[in-house]
């Protein structure tokens, strides 16, 4: 038994299996779910006996075995299949066989730990758990998990409610830039590379986006373009964490959600959570008040309050985001064990965010991939029939709307969604504006099935109802019928004013518009009441406390532009803004610019002719231009073709860094219209004369050879310039070709072209040939090219064991290469000829091969892994100081820790060994039992 629990080891493995089977299945549901899902498929095969919260609490708590293991095993069947085990049933050819083997195995493994859990459950007394929640925080954290379930995208509710935001979550992933304090990196893989070392690769530092959630820092930060899925992440985490701690009475922080605006008020931390906490959660249940007291100590012991402050970049003064920043900084420097913060937001200037240090760990939110796609569609058309057909049509309609990069973010994806779910005949709307008005009309302007004209006929009704005098009603009746008249007008003036910094509530700020007069006798109370009954069912906005707010910041930019541009004349006012100080134009937020930019160019006048000129002459060379271009270009604003073009142009043929030039031409290379001029400014790239280092003039000549297709002049220019370095110091620019051109989305196929033959000369060193691998990956997924040369690198017997073990553990997480890497990470752990660290680290690395995917490693490669550590463990010949490190990782692999513990305890009684060997093993051993 252990110290600290108190449990016997069967009853420990079968709780520690259960939470870690949980932690990975469960991101974005939560256990009733799945006890729900166990409970109908125990119906339909006709048992009688339901499983329940309390059982199978008993299950995770205190790994109290079930009477019946049939019951146990129903409800790991569906975690398992929630983590990623796909049941033989669902596949076809090779698949199904291989995965019917899986599901046997993970059989026999559940209930032999089943087995020892029930036969320690006779012998074993009961230990301590851990202290209860106290009634404040269970109810709270109750009410935040229904809460939190709620999708946090607008919705048109055309034929039903939103789907819960776990029945469509898709798991995202973040690229994490390095910090400069990283002292001690968390291992991301076996073969210990980690995506906070300074020489991790691009792929490297492709990380799960609750990353973020982890970092044990102060402030982590969650950096992401619009609707690119940062609320939709937190609050998918809000319901994770608050099912673990109400299920197992653990977590890495308590979650409390604010919005970074409720900060700015001037109220303590305490305070402005507590206000915050109780106007987010009274219309989800919550009974009692949540006091600044409840906020001020750690909910927990030695446990502190993960704060999730979501869209710092929504406060519109640069001055006032910084006080914010300020503030949560000097809250952790003071409190360092009762808050921890993770700030959510758009791209800011970095001197804002990283101002408090570059030791905060920053993560880029990445966008789905198209195979994201096609799931989250899959899962939104569930209630269709033939989802799946539903959604291959959905995708395959994206490519005539100028909307496929766009939709890989789950806000535009919901609203394409319910776009075609409404009429799925009616092609998509064209462009980001085009989607915004479509969605606002089939959300408002066009929605019948809301009932909103008779909820607002009734609001006037009830305004009506307070008047006896008939003059006075009918003054009343005409006033508010004025401003449900001109309501869509009113939203898109509301968000203009807030755009503009207004920072008045919503009705204080409608009351200025001259279509909103009070009459005299309607008291100002009455009348804001009215006002907040006409908004609050267009689904437009949210009421947020005693105030409203637009359901994302992207839809309040859409409206805010909408008013900018409503007529000539405001046009033609945002027109001369701009010509009259350029500056303007690039430090207006990226996001509303391409909206506001939509509404100069649409129509085909004097004014879009002025803007088109205004965007030609106007802007600053260099990277503000690029950066100008490549933001609008993601965003698919209704710049002309012709003007991206020149300007495109002109970036690469200016003086500027190569990587601005190389980018130029990548997004030129784009424009289907404009191949043969990207085609013509590359071959004068390629030239000596073009005022380009070596490196990336072999760059440009490998994007011209992937368009061409024709690989021999780049190699011959390749192996002259090698000739050409300058000293056996520089980086040869072949490698450095490879990498930046790999750092580049366009570039990659380029990148591949020039990768093979690098990874293939035996003269290149093993580490740069590894890098060069792992750089094709990128941060948008591996290359077909990247298993092929991952496996060469492993199986060259010239390689040195290190990288050999390396490329085996990166080619595990290829997709369908699992059995291959796990073949030649056991040549490796059984070679006699290999050093015993990398024997070790090979058998550790096989253990975990299946779940480098995110699936728990079920199959038969955990068991052969482990076969391998405790082969490791007891094998004589081995460097002695190897063995007990063998039985250590023997006991971190699922399943095994008795067996480790046991190992450990047998080579620290072991006389034969160094006194050495022995004392490690002790201490192993005790710090094993002690955890």
């Amino acid at each position: 038994m252990t110290a600290t629990t108190g449990l016997s080891s069967g009853r420990q493995l079968l709780r520690d299996a259960l939470r870690e089977l949980e932690s990975q299945a469960l991101l974005g549901r939560d256990r009733t779910d799945a006890i729900a899902e166990a409970n109908r498929r125990l119906r339909s095969a006709g048992h009688g006996e339901p499983l329940g919260p309390t059982r199978v609490g008993g299950w995770f708590e205190k790994g109290s075995p079930a009477k019946d293991f049939e019951l146990l095993w129903v409800l790991v069947q569906v975690l398992l299949e929630w983590g990623g085990l796909h049941p033989p049933g669902a596949l076809a050819g090779r698949a199904r066989p291989e995965a019917a083997a899986k599901w046997t195995h993970a059989k026999e493994l559940w209930k032999s730990r089943w087995e020892s859990a029930r036969k320690a459950a006779r012998n074993a007394p009961e230990g301590k758990s851990r202290p209860a929640l106290t009634p404040t925080l269970d109810g709270y954290l109750r009410t935040v998990r229904v809460a939190s379930r709620q999708h946090p995208y607008p919705g048109a509710s055309v034929d039903r409610r939103l789907p819960a935001l776990s029945d469509v979550y898709v798991r995202q992933r973040a690229f994490r830039a390095a910090a400069d304090d990283e002292d001690e990196p968390h291992t991301d893989g076996p073969t210990g590379d980690t995506a906070d070392s300074p020489t991790a690769t691009p792929a490297d530092r492709v990380v799960s986006a609750e990353a973020v959630f982890r970092t044990g820092k102060g402030i982590s930060v969650l950096v992401g373009d619009p609707g690119c899925g940062k609320t939709t992440l937190l609050r998918a985490y809000l319901t994770t964490a608050a099912t673990s701690w109400l299920d197992l009475r653990r977590g890495g922080g308590v979650p409390v959600m604010i919005r970074a605006h409720s900060l700015t008020v001037g109220d303590p931390m305490p305070v402005a959570l507590a206000r915050a906490a109780n106007a987010d959660l009274a219309p989800f249940g919550l009974l009692d008040e949540l006091t600044s007291a409840f906020f001020r100590e750690v909910p927990h012991e030695q446990t502190p309050w993960l704060v999730l402050v979501d869209g710092l970049d929504e406060i519109s003064d640069a001055g006032t985001r910084q006080r914010v920043i300020t503030m949560l900084d000097g809250v952790v420097r003071g409190n360092p064990h009762t808050y921890r913060f993770v700030v959510a937001t758009r791209s800011l200037p970095e001197h804002e965010v990283y101002g408090i240090g570059a030791h905060v760990p920053r993560f880029e939110l990445l966008p789905f991939s198209a195979h994201d796609l096609l799931t989250y569609a899959e899962k939104w058309f569930c209630h269709l029939e033939d989802a799946a057909r539903h959604a291959r049509l959905f995708v395959a309609g994206l490519s005539s709307t100028r909307l496929e990069g766009l939709a890989c973010t789950p806000l535009m994806a919901s609203m394409l969604c319910q776009l075609y779910e409404a009429d799925p005949a009616r092609p998509l709307p064209e462009g980001r504006t085009g989607a915004y008005r479509s969605f606002a009309e089939l959300i408002y302007e066009k929605n019948t099935h809301k009932q909103i004209k008779r909820t607002h006929d009734e609001a006037i009704r009830q305004l009506r109802s307070h008047h006896q005098v008939p003059r006075d009603d009918r003054t009343a009746e005409e006033a508010a019928e004025l401003v449900r008249g001109n309501l869509p007008e009113l939203i898109d003036n509301l968000a203009f004013e807030w755009i503009e910094g207004n920072d008045g509530t919503a009705t204080d700020v409608l009351a200025t518009h001259f279509h909103v007069r009070r009459p005299a006798k309607v008291s100002e109370q009455l009348w804001n009441e009215f006002l907040s009954d006409l908004l609050r069912p267009t689904g437009l906005l949210t009421q947020r406390g005693d105030d409203f707010g637009f359901l994302h910041q992207t839809l309040m930019e859409y409206h805010a532009a909408r008013h900018a541009t409503r007529s000539k004349e405001s046009r033609e006012q945002v027109l001369r803004r701009f010509q009259s100080d350029s500056n303007q134009l690039l430090s207006t937020d990226a996001s509303y610019l391409g909206f506001l930019l939509d509404g100069l160019l649409m129509p085909q006048d004097r004014i879009a002719a002025a803007t088109t000129e205004l965007l030609r002459d106007g802007l600053p060379p260099g990277l503000r231009r690029l950066g100008f271009v490549r933001q609008q270009l993601r965003l698919r604003t209704s710049l002309p073709p012709d003007l991206i073009a020149a300007q495109l142009i002109s970036v690469a043929e200016d003086s500027g860094s190569g990587t601005e030039r190389l980018e130029a031409v990548g997004l030129l290379l784009g424009m289907t219209e404009h191949h043969d001029k990207a085609i013509d400014v590359l071959i004068r790239l390629c030239q000596p004369d073009a005022k380009l280092s070596a490196t990336y003039r072999l760059a440009a000549s490998g994007l011209l050879a992937a368009e061409k297709g024709s690989w021999e002049q780049t190699l011959q220019l390749a192996a002259r310039l090698a000739l050409e370095k300058r000293s056996r110091w520089s980086e040869d620019p072949l490698l450095g070709a490879v990498r930046i051109l790999a750092a580049m989305e366009w570039g990659r196929d380029a990148a591949a072209g020039l990768a093979v033959p690098l990874v293939r000369d035996t003269t290149v060193r093993d580490s740069d040939r590894f890098r060069v691998v792992m750089s094709l990956a990128g941060v948008a997924g591996p290359f077909e090219e990247t298993a092929s040369l991952l496996r060469h690198l492993a199986l060259d017997g010239t390689v040195g064991a290190a990288v050999r073990l390396d490329a085996a553990a990166a080619l595990a997480r290829e997709n369908g290469r699992a059995e291959e890497a796990a073949t030649l990470m056991v040549q490796l752990a059984e070679s006699p000829t290999v050093k015993a660290a990398y024997r070790l680290r090979a058998a550790g690395a096989l253990a975990q091969v299946d779940g480098y995917r995110g699936a728990a490693p079920l199959a038969g490669h955990q068991e052969q892994g482990a076969a391998l550590l405790a082969r490791l463990a007891q094998d004589n010949t081995l460097d002695a100081t190897y063995r007990p490190r063998a039985a250590v990782a023997l006991s971190r692999v699922q399943g095994h820790r008795v067996r480790g513990a046991l190992l450990l305890k047998r080579l620290a009684d072991d006389r034969s060994l160094s006194p050495f060997v022995r004392m490690h093993a002790r201490a192993a051993f005790t710090r094993l039992m002690d955890q």
